[in-house]
């Protein structure tokens, strides 16, 4: 089982060129999906309060989106907090069908 922010391999497998692609990585997995739903419970409001709750969250959704391009991305973060270690490194998306996980 693949774990956030622990060492795992895997075989990927891609389609290119016509065939599938097959590679073996080492990953350290940033976001793993989940089989969840996170959502407001507003069972017990009202329907004036249910409307009123989607436009504060729109409201808070645009105020997260503002505030999270103010922050460093990772890369940017390891220079200025870590100077001394640099390290190339790659982002990559992975489709989990595609996943074997070794």
């Amino acid at each position: 089982m693949l774990k956030e922010n622990q060492e795992g391999k895997i075989r990927y497998s891609k389609d290119k060129d016509g065939g599938v692609e097959v590679t073996e990585r080492i990953i350290i997995p940033t976001s793993i999906p989940k089989n969840n739903i996170k959502a407001l419970d507003v069972s017990n409001l009202s329907e004036e309060d249910r409307n009123k709750m989607i436009e504060l969250h729109k409201e808070y959704q645009q105020y997260f989106k503002a505030q999270i391009k103010t922050i460093f991305s990772f890369e940017d973060w390891i220079d200025a907090s870590h100077p001394d270690d640099k390290m190339e490194v790659k982002y990559r998306t992975f489709k989990i069908d595609n996943i074997e996980i070794l």
